[in-house]
């Protein structure tokens, strides 16, 4: 058995929207076309449950990590090794175990353990893929460490987990899917490991996140990526990023300044306009090189601009 312990400390509600409710379903085009809305802040309810939930579950102390019996989860084999399907125990803080009925655990499905109790989870160096939703509304989820194989983060798979503030990420992980932390007000920052490929639309939205360093492996910032991070301060994209979709960092009301290298050939529309409202300066400032698209973008959108 593992034993670890975080005291977690309080933090400030950030300020969230009704974008993370889509992740409950309706049919497919209902969904495409609501998501081709900006996101909307008038839901007061949603902030307040979520505030309700930070303080209810924002200072807990994680401890006792255990590695549950087989019994406590639902599984299936498939071909190259075991998909767990659901959670039915009793622990909290607990490690997903490498094998279940003598296979590899390589995937979590779908919703698998959605709306559970969990309030700390280490995944198994051999599980690859988290699919859609499986830890969505785990409102009482502090922290989570994924496993040396983990590639991909599912459409999403934390999405509503309110008390999220730790995320540790593995060199290997490729991508990051639609809203897979969209709504985790808890979630100040998450280093991006330099193996990440797909950065997907929503992938962080209404998140605390407060810093964000994009790595130059990412070839493309979702749209609505960061959109409407109520405490986001500072973005730097690195190297060899080469576009910026649409609202990626759409009303950050904070943010100061985004950092945006030569390599990046496309910007989206609203991708940082209307950013930095509530600064001293009153907007974000773009900090590029001259004669990038970058500053061709500020000129043209009226945005703040300095060269780097």
């Amino acid at each position: 058995m593992k034993k670890s312990t975080v005291k977690r400390s309080s933090i400030l509600a950030i300020s969230l929207l009704a974008f993370g409710l889509t992740a409950c379903g309706g049919p497919a085009k209902d969904r495409e076309a609501e998501e081709e809305n900006t996101v909307s802040p008038e839901l007061d309810f949603v902030q307040e449950q979520v505030q309700d939930n930070i303080e209810k579950y924002g200072d807990a102390e994680i401890g006792g990590y255990v590695t549950p019996e087989e019994s406590a989860f639902t599984w299936e084999t498939v071909e190259g090794g075991v998909v767990i399907t659901g959670y039915i125990g009793s622990d909290t803080a607990i490690i997903i175990p490498e094998q279940l009925g003598g296979g590899p655990v390589v995937q979590i499905a779908a919703n698998a353990f959605k709306g559970t109790a969990v309030t700390g989870v280490e995944l198994a160096d051999s599980i690859i893929t988290l699919e859609e939703g499986t830890f969505t509304f785990c409102v009482a989820l502090n922290e989570v460490k994924f496993g040396a194989s983990m590639r991909e983060v599912g459409e999403s798979a934390f999405e509503g987990c309110s008390a999220l503030k730790l995320v540790e990420c593995n060199e290997g992980l490729e991508i990051i899917g639609r809203r897979a932390f969209g709504t985790c007000a808890s979630l100040q920052f998450i280093e991006l490991p330099e193996t990440l490929k797909i950065l997907d639309r929503g992938a962080f939205v209404m998140s605390g996140i407060t810093s964000i360093v994009i790595p130059g492996s990412v070839e493309r910032i979702g749209e609505q990526a960061f959109s409407t991070c109520n405490a986001l301060k500072e973005v730097v994209i690195q190297e060899g990023v080469t576009a910026i979709e649409r609202k990626a960092f759409e009303y950050c009301d904070v943010l100061e300044r985004i950092e945006i290298p030569m390599s990046v050939e496309e910007i989206g529309h609203s991708a940082v306009w209307g950013s930095g409202t509530k600064t001293e300066a009153g907007a974000a400032t773009i900090y590029a090189p001259a004669g990038s698209a970058a500053e061709a973008a500020a000129e043209e959108n009226e945005v703040n601009f300095q060269t780097n």
